[in-house]
C-alpha cells in the first residue's frame, strides 16, 4: 500500500464523502496506509542489507575465456530504457565512439 501513498488518503476521503465507506473504515484504512509508507522504507533498507552480506558471501568469478574479444567498434548506439528512479519517465540515450 505504501506506493499508494498520499493517492490513498484522497482515494479514502472521497469514498467516504460519496458515502461508499464509514469513517471508522476510513480511519482504519489510513492507518495502513500510514504504517505501510513507514515500514516500506525501512524493509527496502532491510533487504538491501541482507543481500549485500549474501552476495559478499557468494563471490562467484564469472569464466569469460570463451568470450570473444571486442575490438574496432564503430557506428552510434541507441539506448532506451527506463530510470530506475524515474519509472514513468523513458530514458534515451545516445552513445558513440569517442
Amino acid at each position: 500500500m505504501a506506493h499508494g501513498g498520499e493517492f490513498a488518503f484522497v482515494l479514502f476521503s472521497a469514498a467516504t464523502t460519496a458515502g461508499v465507506m464509514t469513517k471508522d473504515q476510513n480511519a482504519t484504512f489510513t492507518a495502513a496506509v500510514i504504517i505501510s509508507m513507514l515500514f516500506s522504507p525501512l524493509i527496502g533498507l532491510l533487504m538491501r542489507k541482507i543481500n549485500q552480506r549474501k552476495s559478499a558471501n557468494q563471490e562467484e568469478k564469472v569464466d569469460t575465456s570463451d568470450l570473444d574479444p571486442i575490438v574496432d567498434l564503430e557506428d552510434s548506439v541507441l539506448v532506451i530504457g527506463f530510470r530506475s528512479f524515474q519509472p514513468n519517465r523513458v530514458s534515451i540515450a545516445s552513445c558513440s565512439r569517442y
